[in-house]
């Protein structure tokens, strides 16, 4: 729902970003930190997930060091615009090492904003690599440390269809 305008100045100056304004403005908040800088935002927290986002999240994880994710989900703020699932985000414009850490915590399953606030101050950090991010599927950023044991399950299935029932045919009959 942007301008055309918008839609090309972003298409141009932040290719990676260009599927949201939240994700543009990520890079040109990083555009604009100088080396050793570090950006700290509250945006959407599917880019994380969405096989859209592949791209941005490859070249986010190749080219700077992620601090902090910290997973909010719905009603992480008391203002009811923020009524979608958010996250906190700190990183730092310094190129990622190999051993480098990605600090985590999780407190989207929490109903209030102030049991997540106290769930902040108390829940266990978790502590993945930034580097193994990348082998992911879709360099999936997840807060913990995946298994490359097995198959995903992708590799073993296949959805034909959308969200219907299978037996469908069975059960729904036309009348003329």
């Amino acid at each position: 729902n942007q301008c055309n305008t918008l839609m090309d100045f972003i298409g141009r100056h932040f290719f990676n970003g260009k599927s949201d304004l939240a994700t543009a403005f990520i890079l040109r908040c990083l555009d604009l930190c100088a080396e050793g800088g570090s950006v700290n935002l509250v945006t959407p927290q599917n880019w994380l997930f969405l096989s859209s986002y592949r791209k941005l999240r490859q070249d986010l994880l190749e080219r700077v060091q992620w601090k902090l994710i910290a997973r909010l989900g719905a009603k992480g703020f008391q203002t009811p615009m923020w009524d979608f699932n958010v996250m906190l985000s700190a990183f730092s414009w310094e190129p990622p090492v190999k051993s480098h850490q990605l600090t985590g915590l999780d407190v989207a399953d929490l109903r209030t904003p102030d049991e997540k606030s106290v769930g902040l101050r108390h829940k266990d950090l978790r502590i993945v690599s930034q580097k193994n991010q990348l082998n992911n599927p879709d360099a999936r950023v997840v807060l913990e440390e995946l298994s490359t044991d097995g198959d995903l399950l992708a590799e073993s299935s296949d959805a034909y269809q959308g969200l219907i029932t299978g037996d469908r045919n069975s059960f729904i009959f036309k009348f003329w």
